[in-house]
């Protein structure tokens, strides 16, 4: 057998878009900033889609950190424990879409806060956010009865005040 030669036009084109997805997340107060226990951080979770249309979910795993309590869960995401997981349902459009929700700096929280969101497609850009606990700080003040400086004469009594201000974080360590 001889090969058969094609004659005519042997080319094919796609004029399907091309779809691009990017994930980026963003919190306030921002990354780096101090937070106390008891303060309250607004995470955006951003999914910008290009091209066209996204031909199927979007899955974003958000993993919040130790020391943070989550908030409730925005519409299009479920959370289960510390996992906030949000879906960009298929068939979402050219555009940016957003997903908000909050988290309460625990009132044991030391050293730093954080979490990570992670994308099932795309890229990912600034997807991690750190924040510092404010340090606790300890003050001892020390008055007595009669003040200090005062005239006492022997056999009477002295009754001394002891006053300890805890501030910013928790303290880890006996005082």
């Amino acid at each position: 057998g001889t090969p058969s030669v094609c004659t005519g036009n042997n080319t094919a084109t796609d004029s399907d878009p091309i779809v691009s997805v990017a994930t980026a997340k963003t919190a306030s107060p921002a990354s780096g900033q101090q937070v106390a226990p008891g303060g309250v951080i607004t995470y955006t979770l951003t999914v910008t889609v290009t091209g066209a249309a996204t031909p199927r979910n979007i899955v974003l795993t958000d993993t919040i950190g130790t020391g943070l309590v989550p908030g409730t869960a925005p519409a299009g995401c479920a959370l289960a424990g510390q996992v906030m997981t949000c879906t960009l349902a298929g068939g979402a459009s050219v555009g940016t879409h957003t997903f908000v929700y909050t988290a309460t700096v625990a009132a044991n929280a030391t050293g730093s806060v954080g979490n990570q969101v992670v994308a099932d497609t795309g890229t990912c850009a600034s997807c991690a956010t750190t924040h510092p606990v404010v340090p606790s700080t300890a003050t001892l003040v020390k008055t007595s009865n009669p003040a200090s400086g005062a005239t006492v004469v022997p056999n009477s009594t002295i009754t001394y005040t002891l006053a300890l201000t805890i501030a910013g974080s928790p303290t880890t360590q006996p005082i």
